[in-house]
């Protein structure tokens, strides 16, 4: 019950941020990123998974209270997702006697995250070069399914791992890019903590992620 009365806060006050910034903002951005993420969970867990992935990320935001104010107010959503495999050698017995096989275990690890941002965007006069500080916090959905095997004395047990758990996470943030009408494009740096629940990786999590941005203006 905890959880949910939680939850249903959360969407709440992402309602309110969204229907408020809609009806006093004139003028709103759209801004799609992709690129490079790092992850690091903190815990010494048997289970494996690449550091190394990429992500996404969708902003949608406007200007407050008026078209030429540097406050942006939106919302983001985003995810990342980290992918592994590799070959293992595993002892099995049959009719013919002992030998040893080899096998190939995977490894899926993904987070999806929505969240209520608030950004400020500075521009370098006559030159169309912004940058822009953000910072975001909200709800994440962290999921793996990680395969392990387990050798024994004449065989091997296989097992996967699955877990699905929700987190609270805060991701500061940095743009700067390049301006030609309502088209953008630059460079998008952004760290996130996260505290919840990351199932055999532990209670804490940690992403950087280093990628590139376009968007659009109305």
């Amino acid at each position: 019950m905890r959880q949910l009365s939680v939850l249903r806060g959360f969407a709440f006050f992402a309602t309110v941020l969204i229907s408020s910034t809609m009806a006093f903002a004139q003028i709103g951005e759209y801004t799609l990123s992709a690129g490079y993420s790092h992850i690091y969970t903190g815990s010494n867990s048997s289970l494996f998974y690449d550091r190394d992935g990429a992500y996404f990320d969708a902003d949608l935001g406007w200007h407050a209270p008026y078209s030429r104010s540097p406050l942006v107010i939106g919302v983001g959503l985003t995810g990342s997702g980290y992918w592994e495999s590799h070959d293992v050698d595993v002892p099995f017995n049959n009719i013919n006697g002992n030998f040893i096989g080899q096998t190939r275990l995977d490894s899926d690890l993904d987070n999806f995250e929505i969240e209520p941002r608030v950004a400020f965007e500075f521009w370098i006069p006559r030159t169309g070069i912004f940058i822009k500080p953000r910072i975001g916090a909200g709800l994440l959905i962290n999921n793996y399914s990680i395969d392990q095997a387990f050798p024994q004395t004449n065989y091997t047990i296989f097992h996967t791992a699955d877990h699905t758990g929700a987190a609270f996470e805060v991701r500061p943030a940095l743009q700067a890019g390049y301006a030609w009408g309502p088209a953008t494009v630059g460079l998008d740096l952004s760290y996130m903590a996260a505290w919840g629940g990351f199932g055999g990786m532990g209670n804490h999590a940690e992403e950087l992620r280093c990628g590139v941005f376009i968007g659009f203006r109305f």
